[in-house]
């Protein structure tokens, strides 16, 4: 998945979105391979409805190069720790721009080894409805109950068949999958610059829509994208966690190197 901040803001390609969000987080909204990038944007609001301040037991959780150790995030609704070796970076969710509402709180992890890929981890508590168009009214809808079913239904993917897995001691479902529609690059979400799906937004200035061409911090994936979603319970909330890339070479590459990561996820 891509992540992007409207036009202000791009993440290089993680996954597509993601988000951060190819991933998902994925390949940045404007395909390059740049590491990720910010802009102030516009000003913070006080709406602080889903918290993502990261609170650490040692190392601080910053944006830019993270040392080798381990890091402690509070905003999912239960800390959650993890560890990192040689070569990772993160991108805190920025704050909402005056006016905006915050709909989601989601980091995404980056690693020099694979620039082209990325690993985000989400709490949604919206969608976008597959059915409409990036600009159309109405378009951001509750998070469904099983969020890996609606990957596997998503008219635009072609997904596998679901599967068990554990993170951080607990069960989980995961799903693998490829971008293989997305509408034309002039019907597509603008920061995206190519054809795109959007998928999943976290900073928005309507919360249900439509999806803003400028300011908005969405995940979206690009045709092609191949990504990694897994869902577990955390703090009552389903967190969405999002690995992949712009090219199944891409993916296969920076599997291991998130797999590291996850293997090393406690909860609580």
């Amino acid at each position: 998945m891509r992540l992007g901040e409207g036009i202000a803001m791009t993440v290089g390609y993680r996954r597509g979105r993601l988000l951060v969000f190819g991933l998902f987080l994925l390949a940045a909204c404007s395909g390059t391979n740049d590491p990720p990038s910010t802009s102030e944007g516009r000003s913070p609001s006080t709406d602080e409805s889903v918290s993502t301040t990261p609170v650490t037991d040692g190392l601080p959780l910053t944006d830019g190069d993270l040392d080798p150790g381990t890091y402690t995030f509070e905003g999912f609704g239960e800390p959650m720790s993890f560890s990192v070796g040689e070569g990772w970076s993160s991108l805190l969710q920025p704050k909402p721009g005056e006016g905006q509402t915050q709909v989601g709180a989601v980091f995404i992890l980056f690693n020099a080894d694979a620039p082209a890929a990325n690993l985000a981890f989400s709490v949604p508590t919206r969608v976008v409805d597959p059915q409409k168009a990036w600009d159309e009214t109405g378009n951001l809808i509750p998070v469904p109950d099983d969020l890996i079913a609606w990957f596997a239904d998503h008219p635009m993917l072609q997904a596998e068949e679901p599967f068990a897995t554990t993170l951080g001691g607990r069960d989980a479902k995961g799903i693998d999958y490829v971008v293989a529609d997305a509408p034309k690059a002039e019907d597509s979400w603008p920061p995206c610059g190519s054809p795109c799906v959007v998928e999943i937004p976290f900073n928005v200035d309507h919360e249900d829509g439509p999806i803003q061409p400028g300011g908005d911090f969405m995940f979206a994936s690009g045709l092609g994208e191949h990504d990694r979603e897994i869902v577990v319970e955390v703090g009552g909330q389903q967190l969405l966690v999002s690995m992949g890339g712009p090219s199944e070479k891409s993916f296969e590459m920076f599997l291991p190197i998130a797999e590291d990561v996850l293997d090393s996820i406690v909860f609580g």
